[in-house]
């Protein structure tokens, strides 16, 4: 269960338990919360909350199925699941002990590492209910892991309310000067926005309208792709048009975050009876 904070019930409302709810900046009463949980849409900050499913009465249905998984089975970069899980890092502890081979350059028998491939650098970006996006740097094999990475390790650890989301720091566009894609400011469209690694975040600065930075670390923004959002829907309706296959009797992260609850990673299966099924573990949103 999640902890809030009770507060004094507003100057003339009705007498009840009150709590401020940090996703709408606002106090409501814990039956108005879950009246408005019921009632929420998809992609509306209500929608999915485990605040407001936690309001529910024992005896009250919900537009909003029950979430499938609730702790991380699978390995986010190898999808095993026999394995011991390290939650901080979302992989098994063979990859996470791989991994540790890498970065020290030798392995258990003192040798270089022969089969492991080098990582990629990912950002996967969140917002909180405030409208701050954070970018999160992850080293991971692919897409699918950074995003589950940050929807099951990360965002446990932010506060109530946060999200993921589609923000880029900034538009890419061709430099020729440079020769690549470079990350332009989203205030002063100055071509050359520059970022520096802060522990697992990303921050950035444009040179063009906020000077010189300060500091070590900073240097030329890398032009990444998003993460997208889809709903279910469409993402079962975009791997029947590609005839995409998966493995079977395993649900695979896709690396297409949520839309309806903005938590989850979108998981699809293929199943030999079934088609290809399509679900979202935070939320529970599923389609087949």
């Amino acid at each position: 269960m999640i902890a809030v904070a009770a507060v004094q019930s507003p100057e003339g409302a009705p007498n009840g338990a009150y709590f401020a709810c940090k996703a709408l900046r606002a106090t409501l009463s814990k039956s108005g919360c879950a009246d408005r949980w019921r009632a929420a849409l998809p992609g509306s900050a209500c929608y999915g909350c485990p605040i407001g499913r936690q309001h529910q009465p024992a005896s009250a249905g919900s537009s909003a199925p029950p979430p499938q998984e609730r702790r991380l089975t699978t390995c986010q970069r190898c999808g095993r699941s026999d394995l011991r899980i390290v939650h901080e890092r979302g992989i098994c502890i063979s990859c996470y002990n791989r991994q540790r081979e890498l970065i020290r350059g030798r392995n258990g028998k003192g040798f270089p590492p022969q089969k492991m491939q080098p990582l990629a650098e990912f950002s996967v970006a969140t917002e909180s209910a405030e409208g701050t996006i954070t970018h999160h740097h992850v080293d991971a094999r692919h897409l699918a892991e950074a995003a589950g990475v940050v929807a099951h390790a990360r965002l446990r650890r932010l506060p109530i309310g946060e999200r993921l989301s589609e923000k880029r720091p900034g538009p890419s566009i061709w430099s020729k000067s440079k020769g690549r894609f470079v990350v332009a400011c989203p205030a002063c469209s100055h071509a050359g926005l520059l970022e520096r690694r802060k522990h697992d975040t990303l921050h950035h600065h444009c040179p063009g309208c906020e000077g010189r930075p300060h500091g070590p670390g900073w240097a030329l923004a890398v032009a990444r792709a998003p993460m997208m959002l889809l709903d279910v829907g469409g993402l079962h309706a975009w791997l029947a048009a590609t005839k995409e296959e998966l493995p079977p009797n395993r649900w695979n992260s896709t690396g297409f975050g949520c839309v309806h609850c903005r938590r989850g990673v979108l998981q699809a299966l293929g199943a030999e009876d079934a088609g290809i099924l399509v679900r979202c573990p935070a939320c529970g949103e599923q389609v087949t």
